[in-house]
């Protein structure tokens, strides 16, 4: 019974303990997750389904109402816009009927209303249809007026033009007629007429002429800026161009009348922007209105200038044509120049009544119109009354227009006509869009019960979806802590145990024979494994304990064998050591060295520097000095001591400083001496010429009549004796001026001494030149190279650039040193020729001596002589 109740146990020991126990209560545990998640799932649709039944039926019809009312708005506003943007007449109707059928469905959307809800919809409804019927009323009545407008402003201006070209048709004739009145003058009178008449008259009619169409122009062009309607733009735009027009032609008259061709080209200047004007768009034309007007004002000054000067030239040449022939001229000037400045003046009032009525027709303010209303009522009667006269044709184009301009039916009238309409309409369409609005806050509030409905259904829906969602949440953290203990489970009971047995089993066949420790339980299929080989390590265990007493004895023999091998090694490691510390010896020794010499380097760096330093108080001080002395001033030594290396510079310096100064004394002295004495020499040697020349004639004279010899003798004796005694003072003159060239060589040699130490000590500083200019390259590299941090080789730099413009500087002190040496050696040169000569004198003096020393014997001669005689 007991095995029985073992065996049991052992079964369901295995069976729980087995692999696919284990895995089987994953699958399970993952499973119930899954059903719980989809029952929570069917719970929340069920409850969407019913709040979306529940939003069809109570909340989406109102809104849906709500909506097709705020479309049948949104068309009446459109039928609105479009009936507010009709401007044909023939299209009105068709706006009114679409307008009214919005109307319409506005009324039958708000029929559907609940109206104990929503109370007073039927009387907003009621205002509405009311505002609508006067809003189309006072479209209909803007643009019958504005039609009567069109018809009117057509027709006036057909009018205006017909009147204006018979006006110039009859100015004409008027201009003709006075010709031919002048031609059937007395010949004297016409000789005088001729250039009035041709000449002044046509230029005054022309200038007329052209100052009503400049008007005309003017107000034209200020209709355009002032109305936005595309037909009044269109016709006021034609007639502007064509009073350009009839401008140029104007123009073109007035080119071949000698009175005012002058004035043509400013005119022409003048109406260049006028001109171009009309080629702009509206919104360009309003930006530049400006400069327009004040284009217009300069061509309104123009053409008052133009009347004024014809007016003058027409008044002085008939001044000058009355004093001639006084009866002829005051007929043509009271009966053709009148008519013709009457048929001007007419011209001027039709183009000022239709500008006014032009620019009220494009006015948008009614009081405007009415105020150009009264202004034209004020040019009526002067149209009326210069018509009178007219034949019968300009009649009926003056009352056609007065007809046109009437304050109770013109052209005006019915512009003051479409304004009040639009006035109207536009108080109608405000009145419509209040209704409109009040509709529409009706609109919004039954969108806003709708939405009420709508937002307590979704507030249900998020309260449940919340709900599911946090209990799905804690699904998800069951069905995550499953999933992520699963495979924890699944290596603890499964894995783990499998990679033991497998790494114990790979343990045994390399031969590790360790103990077996059981894992996984003591029950299953792994737990057979693990006694399996448990039972197969014990034989391999006690295998091995016999090879290992079999090989022990080889083991001892091979640990002797071992030990004389390591005591060979050891002495090779020692070895090895000693040698590895004598080339650390060797090392640090290199590293001493190394350390020494660096300390060299930075002692010799320093040691440079200090140099450095040295040379340039040096160079400075030579420089200051050579610049001195380069300009002259010989007088500056160099009293401050130098280092001891430079010290036997600054002596040599200042010895040559000094020793120029005194040498440039002597040879200044020197030069005086020389010239004073060059003098007296040429002077004696010019004497002595000439005591010569006298001795040579006397000496001829002896041998040409001996018979004066004895006062010839006397004489020469006398001249020999003086000669004598001017020879020994050419001698001292001559030698007073050897020593003083032999003085002038002696300082020329002081000053080439001097010249040589001064160019050793150039040298000194060319030298110091170069090393600066080199070390100021060097830094300025440097410089460059370490950028910020290279402001003291900067520095560096600027010093060396400093003392090359010094050394520059000495290096034109030494140019002038050269100069000073190579006149030293001209004037050497020039005292070695003065030497040469003082020489050559000496040999005269020797001469002359030998000369004077017979002397005597030729003035014992004559007595010799006399004693002959």
């Amino acid at each position: 019974m007991a095995q029985a109740g073992l065996r049991m146990k052992n079964w369901i020991g295995n069976l729980l303990g087995s692999v696919a126990a284990k895995i089987l209560g994953i699958l399970f545990a993952l499973v119930g997750t899954t059903l719980a998640a989809i029952l929570v799932s069917g719970s929340l649709i069920s409850t969407i389904r019913d709040e979306t039944d529940r939003l069809v039926s109570d909340s989406l019809p109102p809104l849906q109402i709500a909506a097709g009312i705020s479309n049948a708005v949104s068309d009446l506003k459109t039928g609105i816009g479009t009936l507010s943007g009709t401007t044909a007449q023939n299209e009105i109707e068709g706006a009114i009927a679409d307008l009214e059928n919005a109307a319409t469905t506005l009324d039958q959307r708000l029929r559907q209303v609940d109206h104990t809800a929503y109370p007073g919809l039927d009387e907003d409804m009621q205002a509405l249809h009311a505002d609508i019927a006067t809003l189309n009323n006072a479209r209909r009545r803007e643009l019958e007026a504005q039609a009567r407008n069109l018809k009117a402003q057509s027709q006036l201006n057909a009018d205006s033009r017909a009147l204006g070209e018979m006006l110039q048709k009859q100015i004409s004739q008027a201009s003709f007629a006075l010709l031919l009145a002048g031609n059937d003058a007395s010949p004297a009178t016409n000789r005088n007429l001729s250039q009035l008449l041709q000449r002044d008259v046509e230029a005054l009619k022309l200038a007329l002429m052209f100052k009503a169409e400049l008007n005309l122009s003017v107000g034209l062009i200020q209709t355009l800026l002032e109305t936005n309607d595309f037909g009044i733009r269109t016709e006021v735009l034609d007639q502007t161009r064509a009073a350009h027009e009839r401008i140029e032609a104007l123009l073109k008259d007035m080119t071949a009348n000698d009175t005012v061709q002058g004035k043509v080209p400013e005119l022409r200047e003048a109406l260049t922007f006028p001109s171009g004007f009309l080629d702009l768009s509206p919104a360009d034309m309003k930006i530049r209105a400006r400069l327009l007007h004040q284009a217009q004002n300069e061509l309104n000054t123009l053409s008052s200038k133009l009347v004024d000067h014809v007016l003058f030239t027409l008044d002085m040449e008939s001044a000058d044509a009355l004093s001639k022939n006084e009866v002829v001229l005051r007929t043509l000037l009271d009966k053709d120049v009148r008519n013709i400045t009457d048929l001007a003046r007419l011209d001027s009032t039709a183009k000022t009544i239709l500008i006014k009525a032009m620019q009220g027709a494009a006015s948008v303010e009614t009081g405007a119109v009415l105020g150009l209303q009264a202004e034209i009522d004020k040019l009526t009667p002067e149209l009326r009354a210069r018509s009178v006269t007219l034949p019968e044709d300009f009649k009926g184009l003056v009352a056609s227009v007065l007809r046109e301009t009437d304050p109770q039916t013109g052209l005006l009238h019915a512009r003051a006509e479409v304004l009040e309409a639009r006035r109207a309409g536009l108080t109608a369409s405000a009145d419509v869009a209040s209704g409109l609005l009040r509709i529409s806050d009706a609109v919004i509030t039954i969108s806003d019960a709708s939405l009420f409905g709508i937002a307590t259904a979704s507030q249900t829906l998020t309260t449940t979806a919340e709900h599911a969602q946090k209990t799905m949440n804690g699904i998800a953290v069951i069905a995550v802590v499953i999933v992520l203990i699963a495979p924890i489970l699944t290596y603890m009971f499964i894995m783990r145990p499998l990679t033991a047995v497998t790494a114990r089993t790979e343990r045994l066949a390399i031969g590790d024979m360790s103990d077996i420790r059981r894992v996984g339980g003591r029950y299953g299929e792994i737990a057979r494994l693990f006694a399996a080989l448990s039972v197969f390590r014990n034989n391999l265990v006690g295998k091995e304990r016999m090879e290992t007493e079999a090989h022990a004895r080889q083991l001892r023999e091979d640990q002797a064998k071992a030990q004389a091998e390591k005591e060979t090694h050891d002495r090779e490691a020692a070895e090895r050591a000693r040698q590895q510390e004598q080339a650390e010896r060797d090392h640090a020794r290199d590293a001493r060295n190394e350390a020494e010499r660096q300390a060299i380097e930075a002692k010799t760096a320093a040691e440079r520097q200090a140099r450095h330093a040295e040379q340039t108080h040096v160079v400075g001080a030579l420089a200051e000095g050579l610049r001195r002395l380069s300009q002259g001033d010989v007088r500056l030594t160099l009293d401050e001591a130098f280092p001891e290396s430079y010290e036997q510079l600054r002596q040599d310096y200042n010895a040559a400083v000094l020793s120029l100064r005194s040498v440039i004394g002597r040879l200044s002295g020197t030069a005086r001496t020389i010239h004073d004495n060059s003098g007296e020499i040429s002077n004696a040697a010019k004497d002595l010429s000439h005591r010569t020349e006298r001795a040579a004639s006397m000496l001829g004279e002896t041998a040409a009549a001996l018979t004066q010899l004895t006062a010839s003798v006397k004489s020469a004796a006398d001249g020999a004796a003086l000669a004598n005694r001017t020879v020994t003072g050419s001698k001292s003159n001559a030698q007073s001026a050897s020593k003083v060239v032999q003085q002038a060589i002696s300082a020329m040699d002081a000053i080439s001494e001097s010249s040589d130490k001064i160019s050793r000590i150039i040298s000194v500083i060319d030298d110091i030149a170069f090393q600066t200019n080199l070390l100021a390259l060097n830094a300025g590299v440097e410089a460059a190279r370490a950028g910020e941090a290279g402001r003291g080789f900067a520095l560096v730099d600027q010093t060396g650039h400093a003392l090359r413009s010094i050394v520059e500087d000495v290096s034109a002190i030494s140019a002038h040193m050269s100069e000073i040496a190579t006149s030293a050696e001209e004037q050497s040169a020039g005292i070695s020729l003065a030497q040469e000569a003082t020489m050559l004198n000496q040999i005269v003096v020797e001469f002359v001596l030998d000369d004077g020393a017979s002397l005597p014997d030729s003035d014992n001669a004559p007595h010799d002589l006399s004693k002959v005689s």
